[in-house]
């Protein structure tokens, strides 16, 4: 009898252990301070813009508008793609996704065809509307000359319902 008791507490002692670790790890796995509400990000945007060229001349800034349309690759990052020809990567946390950086597309500049290279740029969400800035360099060819031109865009947008 004295050998079923031993037995008894210790295993009493290994159950009393593993229930003080329980509610540290019930908590951990409901932990969803990385979660990314993606939805917050996809679907149709229209944009309201103003394109700042730099490097090209004395160009002065551009209103552009469109529509964004933001969907997300199976492997966890946004893609916003700008127009057919200019789709870039992005990463999400919490309401704003970041562009990476070294991302490349080709895409209109003024009457120009310009290959784009971002630097940075983020896009914030806050409900319908989200707000947006975005720069690199884009090369573009003018009159048989290759130049390469610094820019800067900001803008608002509206989620298309």
């Amino acid at each position: 009898m004295t050998r079923k008791v031993g037995v008894t507490m210790r295993t009493l002692g290994k159950t009393l252990v593993l229930l003080a670790a329980l509610p540290a790890a019930v908590a951990s796995c409901g932990d969803d301070a990385g979660a990314v509400d993606y939805d917050q990000f996809l679907g149709s945007w229209m944009l309201a813009e103003t394109r700042t060229t730099k490097g090209c001349g004395n160009r002065p800034p551009e209103m552009a508008t469109g529509t964004l349309f933001v969907t997300k690759a199976s492997e966890g990052y946004l893609l916003f793609a700008i127009n057919p020809t200019c789709i870039l990567k992005a990463d999400a946390a919490g309401a704003t996704a970041t562009l990476r950086a070294g991302e490349m597309c080709t895409s209109m500049f003024g009457q120009v065809m310009g290959n784009v290279t971002v630097q940075g740029g983020t896009f914030t969400v806050d409900g319908i509307t989200a707000s947006f800035s975005y720069n690199g360099k884009v090369s573009v060819t003018i009159a048989s000359v290759g130049l390469m031109c610094d820019f800067a865009s900001m803008g608002t947008a509206t989620k298309v319902q």
